[in-house]
């Protein structure tokens, strides 16, 4: 039967919607997949830095090659391939463990000493602070808080003043000092003298101290290390003491740890993203499958030509009487994997056939239907399971007299 215009063009964009929708979910999935690379490879290109191109390119190789060791091991069957690849896994993961606990320690050990430079900076700061502070407030006993120009203004005028005795004395000379008048006229002086000083010194340490309060940045870091306090502070709670050389050692652990930590998940994270959307670890229940269900007769229609299946090979001459029996091809439909294997397996225990595994099976099926990731829910497209033999039919044989 022919297909309309109009089914042709909704068919067309279905389909090329169904196109744009698995381009989009396939690299989000490899998105997803190469995430828990990035911590690890990160720290191998901070310790290949300005090592040159070779050692930078080995940086990222060696990250990819243990995450893919790991899911070659997983994907191999033979025992011997799963030892080679476990091998070469074991090889670049300890390679990546020792660059990155290199790296942990060195920035930690880099942000320790940088912590600490800014308290003993910090320190002597507050030092300077408080020094001049103290030196200040005793000249202030002296000075007050007048300005030095009006405490000299004060002096000039003592000295108009008391002129007569200011020049009898020769400017207060203590060999001419002989009168009360001229004594004092000149304690008065000599007390205004000493003051317009401290003034004078006064206010030179108030701008050391500006100085130096701009130089303040607040708060200075209490401790070297917070993560390595908090650790001591933690086993301290315990009844222990924590030594200097029990504080390096907490820190030397925890360095050990980050760089283990990253390297382990970088590696073994990928695998385990890929199984998810595979659907590793799910194998179909020996049960059998439920009835699909039909959909409505106004969406169902037989393919064209150009939409059929292709020819079966003879080697598959088991697969091809299942699919005669139990599928039909029609547009708009479809089967999960899942299902699927499990019709697949109920027909092998009837028919005396080694069913194989769900990958094998999978590999066969894609090249008599499309097949869909569908984002972790694999499904074949363009077929449904026929109603009358969702499942394999037992048949009762009355034995004869």
């Amino acid at each position: 039967m022919k297909r309309s215009k109009t089914a042709t063009k909704t068919a067309a964009a279905c389909d090329h919607f169904a196109t744009i929708r698995a381009t989009i979910g396939t690299g989000l999935k490899w998105c997803a997949v190469a995430s828990p690379l990035a911590p690890a490879i990160w720290i191998n290109l901070d310790q290949a830095s300005g090592k040159g191109g070779a050692l930078t390119a080995f940086a990222i190789g060696s990250v990819l090659a243990a995450a893919m060791a790991i899911e070659l091991v997983i994907i191999a069957r033979a025992w011997s391939a799963r030892v080679t690849w476990g091998a070469v896994a074991a090889l670049f993961l300890a390679l990546n463990i020792a660059n990155a606990i290199g790296n942990s320690a060195g920035h930690s050990g880099d942000a320790r000493d940088n912590r600490a430079a800014i308290k003993s900076t910090a320190d002597a700061i507050k030092a300077r602070i408080a020094s001049l502070s103290q030196r200040r407030a005793a000249l202030a006993t002296v000075a007050g808080e007048d300005a030095a120009e009006s405490i000299a203004a004060e002096l000039a005028a003592k000295k108009a003043e008391g002129s007569r005795a200011w020049r009898a004395t020769e400017g207060c000379a203590a060999d001419k000092i002989a009168s009360p008048a001229a004594r004092e006229l000149c304690v008065a002086l000599a007390r205004l003298d000493a003051k317009h000083a401290a003034a004078l010194k006064r206010d030179a340490i108030d701008l050391d101290l500006a100085a130096e309060r701009a130089k303040d940045t607040g708060a200075a870091p209490s401790v070297d290390d917070p993560k390595v306090e908090a650790m001591t502070v933690f086993v301290e709670m315990l009844g222990f003491e924590v030594t200097k050389q029990g504080r390096v050692a907490i820190a030397t652990g925890l360095d050990f740890g980050i760089g283990i930590g990253v390297e382990i998940l970088s590696a073994l994270f990928p695998a385990g993203i890929l199984s998810l959307f595979a659907g590793v670890g799910h194998a179909p229940a020996k049960t059998a499958p439920a009835k699909v269900a039909a959909k409505p007769a106004a969406v169902r229609r037989e393919l064209a030509p150009d939409e059929q299946p292709q020819p079966v090979a003879a080697e598959d001459a088991g697969l091809a009487a299942f699919y005669a029996r139990h599928l039909e091809a029609l547009q708009g439909e479809h089967v999960t994997a899942t299902a699927l294997f499990a019709v697949w397996r109920a027909y092998c225990e009837t028919q005396g056939i080694v069913p194989g595994s769900a990958k094998a099976f999978s590999l066969k099926m894609q090249k008599r239907a499309i097949y869909e990731r569908n984002s972790g829910r694999p499904r074949y497209c363009g077929i449904r399971l026929k109603e009358a033999d969702t499942a394999p039919q037992l048949r009762v044989i009355a034995a004869r007299n």
